[in-house]
């Protein structure tokens, strides 16, 4: 008998100085990266998140196309934030 087991990792990428400029789901106030990271991933419409340091303010966003792709049109230089994607791995 054959048995397949996947196993699936969600894994979060950083990238400085950057933001998402879509309109944010919704924006909260939060004590850390990692606590922004959570509420993301407790959305199942959010995909990916801008964190700004300086004020701590967290952007839940999702994108208007593709959940894969981001226009470069809709990436703002802002050299106090950073954009985290979610990316998933399957292995089966």
């Amino acid at each position: 008998m054959l048995s397949v087991v996947a196993v699936v990792g969600m894994q979060w990428k950083r990238h400085d100085g950057v933001r998402l400029a879509t309109v944010a789901m919704d924006t909260d106030h939060v004590t850390s990266v990692a606590e922004c990271i959570n509420n993301c991933a407790q959305r199942p419409a959010c995909d990916s998140v801008n964190f700004r340091s300086p004020d701590k303010e967290c952007d839940l966003m999702r994108h208007v196309t593709s959940r894969l792709t981001v226009n470069s049109g809709d990436l703002v230089i802002d050299s106090q934030s950073q954009w985290w994607s979610m990316s998933f791995t399957v292995v089966a």
